[in-house]
């Protein structure tokens, strides 16, 4: 008999039928039905009388609406018999695909207990000779349900370096142990909390290691109302993030006892709520802003001079090409500035230090300290400069009342540079 060309239609497998509803996620690929509330069928995208086969790619989940274009059964004189034996392929169908679907349930149920016992066992490396208990097994589990993984591997590689200590003889510290296996969902918690949150809990942990005593409660309380006092006063997020940096960071490293910290917070918050605002100021105008630029250009060129002077101790005589890579940095650092101030971003990544001007490209004529005269200049230079970044430049400590200001303030001061510049060529 001669072979036909025509491809023969082959019955697909469970296992295939399984296989497909598992990539399609037991999901019609036309309607987005899903399992158990349609029949799915597999479909051939290219159909077997054109030439398709049974490969898993050529097939996709179809829901038997979508599969078979709602077609009406024909009637035949046994139409009640057959509408039966149908009734009874779609049962049997759907008790199929009910149990594919439990089955894939399970399997990825039991990927996310494959997935947790790696982390069981990474904690319990951490803590060798140590196991887990049964309470602590169980926590960290739940942490899977809250939480990704990502999330949860940093939270364990951050307290196991904070809290695991080791005596004299190498050997981990059963307490040190518990500490760390506690502090885990504690430091998943604060990692998730708004970035204001996240300060104030810092400042919490400042005064609690800090302060013989301190009230956890009434801390929150204070701190909030402070929060909130700013708010009032019509401080944007970024700012209230730099105070708290800054001012609260400080009193707190600073007040001696918990009494002390709680009166100067308190006294800040009444101080805050007597700020009468139309003590507010204005935008500056036109005519300020131009003085402002003029003494920030006047205190850069005393700035320029001095690291000159100092470049030449480094064996940089170029005078031109120093002043042209300190214009070019000032005029980046604005930049950033700029960018961060429109997307509402917080400026403390940018408060002037040595790896900020490192990444803007300033002093790079500092470099080969082999001699304690180039030693004690490069401290001097890394303090004078940030002394002028931060009374000049550094936006939060100007005082502006907005970005417009900051915005002429910047166009101003450099096109004073660059006129600079252009005149010594």
């Amino acid at each position: 008999m001669a072979k036909t060309n025509q491809s023969k239609r082959q019955p697909l497998s469970k296992k295939i039928r399984f296989e497909v509803f598992k990539r399609d996620k037991f999901t019609c690929a036309y309607c987005g039905r899903k399992a158990p509330d349609v029949i799915l069928e597999v479909d051939h995208i290219i159909p077997v009388a054109k030439g398709g086969d049974n490969n898993i790619t050529n097939l996709i989940t179809s829901c038997i609406d979508c599969n078979r274009g709602k077609r009406d059964i024909p009637l035949q004189v046994n139409e009640t018999l057959e509408k039966q034996r149908l009734q009874m392929e779609l049962l049997q169908d759907k008790r199929e695909q009910l149990e594919m679907l439990f089955e894939w349930k399970k399997s990825l149920d039991e990927l996310d207990e494959y997935e947790s016992d790696l982390f069981i066992n990474y904690i319990e490396d951490k803590i060798e000779p140590y196991t887990l208990t049964k309470q602590f097994r169980t926590k960290i589990l739940q942490l899977f349900k809250k939480y990704k993984h990502e999330e949860i591997f940093d939270a364990i590689t951050i307290s196991a370096n904070k809290y695991l200590k080791y005596d004299c003889d190498n050997k981990l510290i059963q307490e040190s142990a518990n500490e760390f296996l506690n502090k885990i969902g504690g430091i998943l918690v604060n990692k998730n909390l708004p970035p204001i949150k996240q300060k104030l809990a810092y400042i919490k942990g400042i005064c609690r290691n800090r302060f013989h005593y301190f009230n956890e409660q009434q801390g929150s309380i204070i701190l909030n109302k402070y929060v909130e006092a700013l708010k009032q006063q019509g401080w944007s997020e970024t700012r209230i993030l730099d105070d708290i940096e800054q001012e609260v960071t400080r009193i707190s490293k600073e007040s001696k006892n918990w009494t002390e910290w709680r009166d100067i917070l308190e006294s800040w918050i009444s101080q805050i709520h007597a700020w009468n605002k139309d003590e507010i100021k204005d935008e500056p105008s036109n005519e300020e802003l131009q003085a402002m630029v003029k003494n920030s250009f006047d205190e850069l060129c005393f700035y320029f001079e001095f690291i000159i002077y100092v470049a030449r101790i480094y064996g940089e005589n170029d005078k031109n090409r120093i002043l042209k890579t300190a214009i070019e940095s000032i005029i980046r650092y604005n930049e950033l500035q700029y960018e961060k101030l429109c997307k509402n971003e917080n400026l403390q990544a940018l408060k002037p230090n040595y790896y900020v001007f490192k990444e803007i490209g300033l002093l790079n004529f500092i470099q080969n300290i082999d001699t304690k005269l180039k030693y004690v200049f490069s401290n001097v230079v890394d303090i004078y400069t940030e002394k002028v970044f931060n009374e000049e430049l550094y936006y939060p400590n100007r005082n502006f009342n907005g970005i417009e200001s900051f915005v002429i303030f910047q166009q101003g001061l450099e096109e004073k540079l660059c006129d600079m510049f252009n005149d010594m060529q």
